[in-house]
């Protein structure tokens, strides 16, 4: 019996002749809507005089409503996508930094993250910051031994690396990852906080790219600007036609849609992850009267 120890061979496929796109579902359940139309069009029943009422044209226009409310968030999403290349392509320009750095506070939620604890506690505390200003909250709600443990030897890690880490465990979950970020929040001073799921992993210039939004070209503050959302990456984008829609639906809502939003109106929504609050905007949110978008993570 012979055996190969070489390399295998390169098996050769024949050559489809057609291949199958993940749009061409929806092409031809496009084109398939599009000649039932007339059919159906034909079909529809004519209106006799004597239906003619106000209680048949009320119900009628409210069967419709349905539709019209697609149409119009249709027509918005429209107008957001192709307005992104009227207004809001162009990225924000960043402010110039005061000589005395503020202080800033690292949330890190999490809820027995053992897979990647300490991934994200070492990214955050690779961030690059002045010593003394900053500091990095790891709010652990694990319910996990092994995970608690494991958090509290990584953070015991950055510590002898001269950072300031901290670990808050909470024996009582109450509201959960808002609950832990809110009494975090209330054990520091820090004029910034930014906060970070679990999955996530920052590069080390965020916060350089980050709070200069926060100030004005001549190094005031920008005391109206209450938050910079950053636009979320991918990991395993090209992992698998799942990972891929899910990436391609994430960068059109923030690629998209809230850098027009910031733009035109000077407000976004807070994504949960990956963003910047000035503190005081939390503590009184009136203090914080408009929110921008910031688009500095790729």
């Amino acid at each position: 019996m012979k055996t190969q120890t070489g390399p295998l061979p390169k098996l050769q496929y024949p050559r489809r002749l057609f291949r199958f796109r993940w749009w061409m579902a929806s092409v031809g359940l496009l084109l398939l809507a599009l000649s039932l139309t007339p059919l159906a069009i034909e079909g529809l029943p004519r209106a006799q005089a004597e239906q003619e009422t106000s209680l048949w044209m009320l119900s009628t226009a409210l069967f419709h409503l349905p539709f019209v409310g697609v149409l119009v968030l249709q027509g918005a999403g429209l107008v957001e996508r192709l307005g992104f290349y009227w207004r809001g392509r162009r990225p924000e320009t960043p402010g110039r930094m005061p000589l005395e750095y503020p202080t800033v506070c690292v949330q890190l939620p999490m809820f027995n993250e053992h897979a990647v604890a300490r991934r994200v506690i070492e990214a955050a505390s690779r961030l690059r910051w002045p010593a003394g200003r900053l500091t990095i909250q790891v709010l652990d709600d694990s319910t996990d031994e092994d995970t608690r443990q494991l958090v509290r030897q990584v953070c015991a890690a950055v510590r002898l690396a001269g950072i300031d880490c901290q670990v808050l465990h909470r024996t009582n979950r109450q509201g959960y990852k808002a609950g832990a970020l809110e009494a975090g929040r209330r054990q520091t001073e820090s004029e910034f906080i930014v906060i970070f799921d679990a999955d996530f992993v920052p590069p080390s210039d965020f916060l350089l790219r980050a709070i200069p939004h926060f100030y004005r070209e001549d190094g005031t503050p920008d005391a109206g600007l209450a938050l910079v959302q950053a636009q979320w990456g991918h990991l395993n984008h090209a992992e698998s036609a799942l990972t891929r829609s899910q990436s391609l639906w994430v960068d059109d809502h923030h690629t998209l849609q809230m850098a027009w939003r910031s733009a035109v109106w000077q407000f976004v929504n807070f994504t949960g992850t990956a963003g910047v609050w000035r503190a005081s905007a939390i503590e009184a949110p009136a203090a914080g009267k408009r929110l921008a978008w910031s688009k500095i993570v790729n």
